[in-house]
């Protein structure tokens, strides 16, 4: 127990044998003691036109709750197909942002790009297949400059 404080002991809890009776003034409300059941009163059950009036007061509910929710997803999938849009540029970009770094690696350690390799490459091949046919490189061009020449006519 906090310091300072005495301790209080709870009221008892009085009990009041009484009935508690309620008199109701409503016209509709039936009472069930009089039809030889207990104390509980109840109102009327509803006439078939009460229940049809509260049908179509429930249908009218629905459709605007489901009119509601067709703008909310129609809403919901523009926004989804604006984020999918937004994250493919994303990822290209990633991507391209990837490829770009990779090439300044590349330039920075004094390593070719790909593409220069390839070429080169290409380059060494034409140049040892000329030294191995014996041919110079005059011969070469005056030979597909003739070919290139009767291709067009």
């Amino acid at each position: 127990m906090p310091r300072g404080r005495k301790k209080v002991e709870p009221e008892p809890i009085k009990v009041i044998d009484e009935p508690i009776v309620e008199v109701v003034d409503d016209p509709e409300i039936i009472d069930v003691e009089s039809e030889g059941g207990g104390s509980k009163l109840r109102k009327p059950y509803p006439t078939h036109e009460e229940r049809i009036r509260m049908a179509d007061e429930q249908i009218q509910h629905w459709e605007s709750l489901n009119a509601r929710r067709r703008k909310l997803v129609a809403a919901t999938e523009k926004t989804l197909e604006d984020r999918k849009s937004a994250l493919a540029k994303g990822e290209a970009e990633i991507q391209r942002l990837i490829d770009w770094k990779q090439r300044l690696a590349e330039i920075k350690d004094g390593m070719p790009s790909t593409t220069r390799t390839h070429t080169r490459q290409k380059y060494n091949e034409l140049m040892n297949a000329l030294k191995v046919s014996g041919r110079s490189m005059d011969d070469l061009l005056y030979q597909l400059k003739g070919e290139s020449q009767g291709a067009r006519s």
